[in-house]
């Protein structure tokens, strides 16, 4: 990937977590949860994004997307998860 496209994704990432936190902070977690997929659309595998939509589906109830999400990141080799 060339580094303007890198910096538009990144970009783009940015303003959909950005936008995530916004409506998790108005307590709008279907919309937060919303803004995680398109994240997710963006870096499929990053354990920390998966994390914090686990974390939005248990505020709405989805107790099963919210498992799905954390036995993924569970799953992933250590190096993967680590900073």
């Amino acid at each position: 990937m060339t580094a303007p496209l890198q910096q538009d994704r990144q970009a783009m990432l940015d303003d959909v977590l950005r936008r995530a936190a916004a409506a998790a902070e108005a307590g709008d977690f279907a919309e937060a949860k919303l803004c995680y997929i398109r994240s997710l659309e963006l870096i499929p595998d990053h354990p920390k994004l998966i994390n914090k939509f686990g974390e939005t589906c248990i505020q709405i109830g989805h107790a099963h997307e919210a498992h799905a999400a954390f036995a993924k990141v569970l799953n992933m080799p250590r190096a993967d998860v680590q900073d």
